[in-house]
């Protein structure tokens, strides 16, 4: 029987083969500080240019002085911290976010192969009346990540603003009764759960918006030690911020930040 979503759009593995990073995405980000000098638990309060020089951070640990800064945060803590933003700052930082309800359903096996089309994602269309925005399906970007599986249930905003402050296990049951028509049996099939709430997790782009990041781009000169790198100049996913981050430190290091050092004061 198929049972490919009527209606839906699939991420499918006959067309392009997703993949992630086995162990988790963190990893990744692991990997790449290893070797830096990195300080976690900082919470960096305000972000100031220097009349002189480079730029001066306000944290919970003091003050540190740096030859310049990448600002990656989502665009609203990063307009709450940066001091006199540029016009053309304020022009990239003035994207709304939409909130994010994420549940983890973890299952004993994996997916049969027919189940959810075979794809690794699933997208609802803006005309479907579910209370799911989307899905994935773990085993389909890494096999050998576990012994079952894990589906993530991304719920649409209309739906997660009214479970928001909920418990936990009532926002589970709401995903997976969500998610039961198109995968049958799936209550039984659940032996774990998890609940992730991310307040800013999908930036509202506005028309428009790409003529403000290709102006700030364009603007950015050897005298500034402030570079912005947030998912407000791209897409929320993966490949986007490293393109964001790719670009600010190719910025940097043009012109002439990449051998000064950063002093505590």
């Amino acid at each position: 029987m198929d049972r490919r979503p009527a209606g839906w759009r699939t991420f499918t593995a006959r067309r392009a083969r997703a993949v992630t990073v086995r162990g988790g995405l963190g990893r990744l980000t692991s990997a790449l500080a290893a070797g830096l000098d990195v300080e976690y638990g900082v919470r960096v309060e305000r972000v100031a240019r220097d009349d002189g020089a480079g730029a001066v951070l306000h944290t919970s640990r003091g003050r540190l002085r740096a030859a310049a800064v990448v600002l990656a945060t989502p665009a609203r803590p990063a307009a709450a911290i940066l001091a006199d933003p540029t016009p053309r700052e304020r022009s990239v930082l003035a994207v709304p976010y939409s909130p994010g309800l994420l549940v983890g359903l973890a299952l004993r096996e994996p997916l049969a192969p027919d189940e959810l089309g075979g794809a690794y994602g699933v997208l609802a269309g803006p005309g479907e009346a579910t209370a799911l925005a989307a899905v994935a399906v773990l085993s389909r970007a890494d096999s050998g990540a576990c012994g079952g599986d894990v589906l993530t249930v991304m719920l649409r905003p209309s739906a997660a603003g009214p479970l928001w402050s909920a418990d936990d296990p009532t926002v589970c049951t709401a995903a997976v009764a969500a998610l039961s028509p198109l995968v049958p049996g799936l209550t039984g099939r659940v032996t774990g759960t998890r609940v992730v709430r991310w307040e800013q997790a999908m930036p509202s782009v506005p028309a428009g918006h790409v003529r403000a990041v290709t102006a700030y781009r364009s603007g950015v000169t050897r005298a500034d030690a402030v570079v912005l790198a947030g998912d407000n100049l791209g897409f929320p996913w993966t490949d986007s911020a490293a393109f964001n981050g790719r670009w600010a430190a190719d910025r940097l290091l043009a012109h002439g930040h990449g051998d000064l050092p950063e002093s505590g004061e």
